[in-house]
């Protein structure tokens, strides 16, 4: 419980992380407001610019503020205000403050083809370069698409498998982008958190959060569901998500959950 944790963010991951951990530490959220109240936790609201008037010192950091809405991923003036210009902001507090920061990065952003990023992606570069070469003590994680939300949160913040269950508990169509035959790596929401505790008392690493390369489908999951479908056409869905190969000096955290077994428990209940 001693340990004071800042989480810079409210949105998907901010939001399950401060259910995941509410009642173990001294919890802070520091964001322009909330989609859910919790108790055993303060709240600062103020915009990331502006973090160096907090009064308060942290002994770890969460930056889990960013872009999630894709069409802003190809936004230059956008995603280079957020993910470096915000970054390099907290960069210089968790330096006053000797605080050690968790930053999670796109998985993208291991990709060894630069012409395959976007802004959105090359920007993590940028700020991942930033992290390591100032002196703040930190953990990268390289997140894929993440999904099993824990919280009442509102549908609009949801993941794109999160809202797939919604339509098929409420018989819903569902969109596909490009038909669906982009593949994506997934992550369950409690494998990310237990990563992220497990981080607290790490020093300098960097984490790809993948138990290995199995890549599914989003017109898989959809059939898997069996949702009734139309189609749209997109650019900013058309890549598959990269395969990458062990990197050397970045470690791997093993992952408990398949999508595919989740979501055949989760329609059963």
């Amino acid at each position: 419980m001693n340990n004071k944790i800042l989480i810079i963010g409210n949105g998907y991951i901010a939001d399950n992380f401060i259910f995941s951990v509410k009642d173990l530490y001294n919890v802070t959220v520091y964001a322009r407001n909330k989609n859910i109240e919790y108790t055993n936790v303060t709240y600062i609201y103020g915009l990331t610019e502006n973090i160096d008037l907090i009064e308060n010192t942290f002994d770890n950091i969460f930056i889990l503020a960013g872009i999630s809405r894709p069409d802003k991923f190809l936004l230059l003036n956008e995603v280079v205000y957020v993910n470096v210009f915000l970054v390099s902001k907290i960069l210089d507090f968790a330096l006053q403050n000797n605080s050690k920061i968790f930053y999670p990065a796109t998985s993208l952003a291991l990709s060894n083809t630069t012409s395959k990023l976007n802004y959105y992606s090359y920007s993590h570069t940028i700020a991942i370069d930033m992290i390591k070469q100032s002196n703040v003590n930190y953990t990268i994680c390289y997140l894929h698409n993440i999904y099993g939300n824990l919280t009442k949160m509102p549908k609009k913040n949801k993941m794109v498998i999160d809202k797939f269950i919604d339509c098929y508990c409420n018989r819903q169509t569902v969109t596909l982008i490009n038909n669906g035959l982009q593949r994506r790596i997934f992550t369950h929401i409690t494998d990310v958190i237990a990563y992220m505790i497990y981080s607290l008392n790490n020093k300098n690493t960097e984490v790809n959060l993948i138990k290995n390369n199995i890549m599914y489908s989003i017109k898989e999951i959809v059939e898997l569901l069996n949702l009734q479908t139309h189609t749209e056409e997109s650019k900013l869905y058309s890549l598959d998500d990269p395969h990458i190969l062990p990197i050397d000096d970045i470690g791997e955290w093993i992952e408990s959950i398949d999508i595919k077994e989740w979501i055949i428990n989760r329609i059963q209940i």
